[in-house]
C-alpha cells in the first residue's frame, strides 16, 4: 500500500523485498530490490540484500559481486565483509582471512568474526591459529559454547589430550545443558580414558533427550556390554 501511494519510496521497496527474502521467494525479492536501485543506484543495503538473495539461490558468483558492490558504496559495511568471509571460507580460499580480518577491524569484539576466522583456520589445518582465535572468543564471551566445543574437538582429534577435551566439552555443556554433540564427544573422551561409567552416563543423557541417536546408542551399548 505504501508503494502504491509513493512508488519511489526506497524503504518500502526494500522492506517488501526483505519479506519475500524471508519466505525464500528470492526472485520476487530481487524484483523489488531492482526497483529500489532504479530510484537510488548507490544504496548499499540494496546490494547487500541482493547478495543475500543470490546466496539463498546458491549463486555465489553473483552474491560475491553484490556484496562487493555494497562495500564499494559503504567501505565499512561489516555484514558484507562477514558474508564474503563465509563464502570464501567454504571454498577454503584464503581471501576469507582478508574479509574476516576487516570485519574484526570494524568490530573488535565480534565473536562471530573471530569464530569465522577460527573455523577457517581449523578447516585448513592451521590448528594453533584456530585455538588462539577460540581463546580470544572466550575472553569476550566465556559462555560461547561453540568455541568451547571446537577446542574440545581439536584437543580430542588433533592433540589426543582427552583430559583437556573433557574440560572443554564440560564447559560447552555448562553453557548449554542440552548440547547433544558435546555430551557425545565428552562420552568418547571418557571412553578413550577407559572411564566406562562416565562415558555410559553421557551416552545415556543423549538418549534421554534424543532416543534415536545412533552414535549415543552404539556408545552406550559398548560401555555396558
Amino acid at each position: 500500500k505504501a508503494i502504491s501511494i509513493e512508488p519511489k519510496n526506497v524503504e518500502a521497496q526494500l522492506k517488501l523485498a526483505e519479506l519475500y527474502m524471508f519466505v525464500e521467494d528470492y526472485k520476487k525479492s530481487i524484483e523489488y530490490i531492482d526497483n529500489a536501485l532504479k530510484i537510488d543506484v548507490t544504496n548499499p543495503k540494496a546490494y547487500f540484500m541482493k547478495g543475500m538473495d543470490f546466496k539463498g539461490m546458491k549463486d555465489t558468483a553473483k552474491a560475491i559481486s553484490s556484496f562487493t558492490t555494497a562495500i564499494e558504496q559503504n567501505p565499512k559495511y561489516y555484514e558484507c565483509f562477514m558474508q564474503l568471509g563465509l563464502i570464501f571460507s567454504a571454498k577454503h580460499n584464503n581471501l576469507a582471512l582478508q574479509y574476516f580480518n576487516t570485519a574484526i577491524t570494524l568490530r573488535s569484539q565480534s565473536t562471530e568474526a573471530y569464530y569465522g576466522r577460527a573455523f577457517y583456520h581449523q578447516e585448513t589445518g592451521e590448528f594453533d591459529q584456530a585455538i588462539a582465535d577460540y581463546n580470544i572468543i572466550l575472553q569476550i564471551d566465556p559462555k560461547y559454547k561453540f568455541a568451547h566445543f571446537n577446542l574440545g574437538y581439536l584437543n580430542y582429534t588433533n592433540n589426543k589430550d582427552y583430559e583437556k577435551a573433557i574440560k572443554n566439552f564440560s564447559n560447552a555443556i555448562a553453557s548449554d545443558p542440552k548440547y547433544i554433540a558435546a555430551y557425545i564427544w565428552r562420552g568418547l573422551s571418557y571412553e578413550n580414558q577407559g572411564n566406562k561409567k562416565a562415558a555410559a552416563d553421557d551416552f545415556q543423557k543423549v538418549l534421554s533427550m534424543e532416543p534415536d541417536n545412533d552414535l549415543a546408542d552404539k556408545g552406550y551399548k559398548r560401555m555396558t556390554k
